[in-house]
């Protein structure tokens, strides 16, 4: 049977290092195959099988996968609130990054069960995406409001709602892509900054929704402003959501921009980075960008300013 020994050792200023035991024992796991008996009744969220599988020591709690993996990461993707808790008051250790798993899954009644387990609410991945950002991303199906979700990390102290990714995205710049109205809501009650720009394009949410698609999202942000200066925001190019409408194709957002106020006219910044080559080093308006997309690009785009009236 392999084992892993978890230890850590404290540096001593004398001639021989102190052994440190973490919670006052040594911390000992099986290495079992990722294919194991475990690892599949964990994964099918089986909690009869595995509490079977203790009582005759063919598992254990704390087993760690050659992959690195404990019990608890496979049950919280199994979704079985039922089985995280059976493992936890068994004694299966609760890794910091089992919380980022029952939000990209969308658990709320288990990122409860590992919060009281333990579990550190401001965790976060390498790419910087925390617990509140991976509620929404394009792999999560369909826009479902995540507000239980969000409240559980504000009641936990969660402090990093303006936390920004290697991206510069925050957690409201996704909401704004993926999430709902009631998401935008909920993050703008909890402080998000509507004004916090990407890295690269310098798009706040509102562009973010614009590019996505998200209409519900777009409005919401809309209505929950409270600057004057809103419509006239722009990316590090110099374009309004017009622009940005015309440039991606997002036609379904025009009519809103126009009655908003956003202007037809304003010109960009003249600038080779990320533009059509044809308008590279000019200012154009966003009727003269929608022409560099061909006919049938343009003709959407009259189409869509016929309907603005």
């Amino acid at each position: 049977m392999n084992l892993i020994l978890f230890i850590s050792i404290r540096k001593s200023n004398g001639i021989l290092p102190n052994l440190s035991i973490p919670g006052g024992g040594l911390n000992f796991s099986n290495l079992i195959p990722n294919d194991s008996e475990i690892v599949v009744a964990c994964e099918r969220g089986d909690t009869l099988a595995v509490r079977e599988l203790f009582r005759q020591k063919k598992a254990a709690p704390n087993d760690v996968t050659v992959d690195g993996q404990v019990l608890l990461w496979y049950a919280v993707s199994s979704r079985s609130a039922e089985l995280v808790r059976f493992l936890i008051n068994a004694g299966a250790p609760v890794r910091p990054t089992q919380l980022l798993s029952a939000s990209g899954w969308r658990q709320p009644d288990i990122a409860r069960l590992l919060l009281l387990a333990g579990a550190n609410v401001e965790v976060s991945y390498r790419n910087g995406l925390t617990a509140a950002s991976y509620l929404y991303g394009k792999s999560r199906g369909e826009r479902v409001p995540q507000t239980e979700f969000l409240e559980i990390l504000a009641n936990n102290s969660f402090s990093n709602f303006n936390g920004q990714d290697n991206n510069g995205w925050t957690v409201l710049h996704r909401a704004a892509a993926w999430g709902t109205a009631a998401n935008v809501r909920t993050l703008i009650k909890m402080q998000t900054s509507i004004w916090s720009r990407t890295t690269k394009l310098d798009w706040t949410p509102q562009f973010i929704a614009v590019c996505f698609k998200n209409l519900d999202t777009l409005q919401e942000l809309w209505n929950q402003h409270t600057d004057a200066d809103f419509k006239n925001n722009q990316d590090f190019r110099g374009w309004n959501m017009l622009h940005m409408a015309a440039g991606y194709g997002k036609f379904d957002a025009v009519p809103f921009l126009i009655q908003q106020g956003v202007e037809l006219g304003a010109m960009s910044k003249p600038t080779s980075r990320s533009v059509p080559y044809s308008v590279r080093g000019i200012s154009v308006t966003p009727n003269e960008l929608a022409r560099c997309f061909g006919e049938d690009a343009y003709r959407k785009w009259a189409e869509a300013l016929r309907v603005s009236g």
